[in-house]
């Protein structure tokens, strides 16, 4: 994998590199979207792997978003909004999967 050859091992072994599965559910869904949003942020944090990520072929929205230019400050404007609620989008969607799952497991 990129992520064992590109990077430091001391850094490779810090970050989270948990794959997600298959979906059968929503809440499997839930869980995915869960898993893959916190990878990707774990990975965006390090240049060299956020910048090969984004000529991956599997990365359209990220390469998308950093085609927006420097000088749009309309598109920035929206970006930032975007990057400010994302933590807490992450933190809601992690209390919908426990919920979604909880009520899944009753209706079992």
């Amino acid at each position: 994998s990129h992520l064992g050859s590109a990077l430091d091992p001391r850094e490779a072994i810090d970050l989270p590199a948990h794959p997600p599965h298959m979906t059968d559910t929503v809440e499997d869904y839930l869980q995915v979207m869960s898993v893959s949003m916190r990878n990707q942020a774990a990975w965006n944090s390090l240049p060299e792997l956020r910048n090969w990520i984004r000529t991956c072929r599997l990365d359209w929205y990220g390469e998308t978003m950093a085609q927006v230019a420097k000088d749009d400050a309309p598109r920035r404007e929206v970006l930032a909004r975007l990057a400010a609620a994302t933590p807490l989008a992450l933190d809601n969607l992690q209390r919908l999967t426990a919920t979604a799952v909880g009520a899944a497991s009753v209706d079992r």
